[in-house]
Formats: structure tokens, C-alpha cells, sequence
């Protein structure tokens, strides 16, 4: 049995629905801020990216499980 591969990538345009859905899910919102002023949502709505927040930019990276996004 091999471990499993664990790897980081940036987070792009197309990740955004994903990441929407993942901060949407009830198990999330009860611990994110799920509301719409939220910078994050803001951005993912828009179509604008997510890796400004109170301007300051930061990378933001997707983490994969065997080329699975989790």
C-alpha cells in the first residue's frame, strides 16, 4: 500500500465555483463568515480573484489528494 500524494497548487480562476461550493456547505458556513460582504464571496461572485483581502494580496493555494482537490 502506498501513502497517499499530497500536493499544493496555485488557486485559479476555474477553482473558483469549488471554493464557493466548499465555503457554501453547512459544515463550513457555521465556522465562515457566510455573508455577502465576505472579501472572499465578494471576489468568487464577481469573478474577480481571491487572493486580495483588505488590500493586501497573498497566494492562495488549492491543497490535492492524489490530484483530488480537498
Amino acid at each position: 500500500m502506498t501513502d497517499p500524494l499530497l500536493t499544493f497548487r496555485r488557486l485559479a480562476a476555474n477553482d473558483l465555483p469549488l471554493l464557493k461550493s466548499w465555503l457554501e456547505a453547512p459544515h463550513v458556513r457555521r465556522w465562515w463568515r457566510a455573508n455577502r460582504t465576505d472579501p472572499v464571496i465578494h471576489a468568487i461572485e464577481t469573478g474577480g480573484g481571491a487572493s486580495q483581502q483588505g488590500g493586501e494580496a497573498h497566494d492562495a493555494y488549492i491543497a490535492e489528494m492524489d490530484g483530488r482537490p480537498i
